[in-house]
């Protein structure tokens, strides 16, 4: 006889609570004994979002150019020496 189990004795896998954990729930304790000493964030906040606006304008100008055709936002890039694009003067071939 093998030693299979019966489908109906398994149990149905425990659900997994949602808990909402408060912002600074994980940091609470750095933040009251002030441990590491003296311990400062290096994450800029101001920085941090020039740096997201930065990325979100130049998304926007990918999109522009692929809109137009124009760019490398076209998706597609000019292969020197395929067929249609000669290669370029200072593309040389090998002796080899």
């Amino acid at each position: 006889m093998s030693a299979r189990r019966s489908s109906s004795t398994r149990r149905a896998p425990a659900a997994i609570p949602e808990h909402m954990l408060e912002p600074g729930y994980f940091t609470e304790l750095i933040r009251r004994h002030n441990w590491p000493p003296m311990f400062e964030s290096r994450i800029d906040a101001q920085a941090s979002r020039d740096a997201h606006l930065r990325g979100a304008a130049a998304i926007a100008h990918r999109e522009r150019q692929a809109k137009d055709g124009i760019g490398w936002g076209t998706g597609t890039s000019v292969m020197p020496n395929t067929p249609g694009n000669p290669r370029p003067a200072w593309m040389v071939r090998s002796a080899a």
